[in-house]
């Protein structure tokens, strides 16, 4: 299955008001393919995604990658991770990837995070939202892009950092990239944290 139908299949589990703007918010399922890879390649065995919305990057790796691997989505709004969990299911790896109501503060300490500008929507107008159902704004924005500098911080000196898109911050000293797809327009990269 080509990249296109590949997305427009996933994008068919979504309800229609997701599925319209799933270009916007999401990974695609190539995204999802490139990310599997290249942590079977480095043997990364646990990913977080940070800002989940509707799973389509962890149930790609799930579906590519290593059947191991622990995959945990972060997600603020309660709706989007229902819907996470139900895709899961109906994709098969329902019990490989979990899905978590919370924000920056409730992710846990894992082995690789994945973030694709999980806070751009808080400097969107209110006609570019999801939906309303969580409050948006330019100070929640710089609380969650510094406390997302401070978790990378404090990681411990191995752990992975995959960026689509970047983060709206900067990856803390001791970071070393490692790959980058080589499109300047959708970037995705691999970092590590390799001194403290």
């Amino acid at each position: 299955m080509d990249e296109r139908a590949a997305n427009e299949a996933f994008d068919a589990m979504l309800p229609a008001a997701l599925r319209a703007v799933s270009g916007q918010f999401w990974s695609s399922v190539g995204v999802g393919r490139t990310v599997a890879r290249w942590l079977d390649e480095v043997g990364v065995l646990e990913l977080v995604d940070v800002g989940a919305g509707v799973g389509k990057l962890l149930v790609c790796v799930a579906l590519f990658g290593n059947r191991a691997r622990r995959l945990i989505g972060v997600e603020q709004r309660a709706g989007l991770v229902d819907v996470a969990r139900r895709v899961a299911r109906v994709c098969g790896v329902g019990e490989r990837v979990a899905f978590l109501v919370g924000g920056v503060a409730d992710v846990p300490v894992a082995a690789a995070y994945f973030l694709f500008n999980p806070f751009e929507e808080n400097l969107h107008a209110p006609a570019d939202w999801i939906d309303a159902a969580v409050t948006l704004s330019a100070e929640a924005y710089e609380r969650d892009v510094a406390a997302t500098e401070a978790l990378l911080a404090r990681a411990a000196v191995g752990t992975w950092v995959v960026l689509y898109n970047g983060f709206g911050g900067r990856l803390p000293d001791g970071y070393t990239k490692v790959r980058d797809n080589g499109d300047v327009l959708r970037t995705l990269e691999l970092w590590r944290k390799m001194v403290v």
